[in-house]
């Protein structure tokens, strides 16, 4: 089962019941993989994660918006560097396969899905939403 989840810093322990995680800084992706590909990423690029620090607050310390053109050099080297990594091949490459698979009989659609598939995905997709409301707030 795929459960999607955002939250903004959280604590080591919820951190350790992620399988992988996706970090986005300024409308690029930073990082998509599990835990332990993303320590070696940022020990890849520099950024070792400290010794008892909680890595969740390290990966998003590193691409918190701040107003500083420092800190969005760093925001852009960081996603630069995911770009080119193995990291960033690898979801390439996974984002290609499943759009190809996904657009199989799309020709009608600028969604890249038939067009009345739209309504059911849409409606799907709000029964989500309401479920997990309901259950969690």
């Amino acid at each position: 089962m795929t459960i999607v989840f955002t939250i903004h810093q959280p604590s080591s322990q919820v951190f350790e019941l992620f399988d992988s995680i996706y970090i986005m800084a300024e409308g690029r992706v930073a990082f998509c993989g599990s835990r332990s590909e993303a320590a070696d990423f940022w020990n890849g690029i520099g950024r070792p994660l400290p010794r008892n620090f909680n890595p969740a607050d390290h990966y998003i310390s590193s691409v918190a918006i701040e107003s500083d053109a420092q800190r969005r050099n760093t925001i852009a080297a960081i996603c630069d560097a995911y770009d080119a990594s193995e990291y960033g091949s690898k979801l390439r490459a996974t984002v290609q396969r499943e759009a190809f698979t996904w657009n199989g009989d799309a020709s009608d659609s600028r969604l890249g899905i038939p067009i009345d598939a739209v309504p059911r995905a849409s409606a799907r997709l709000i029964r989500i939403f309401l479920h997990f409301r309901a259950r969690f707030f």
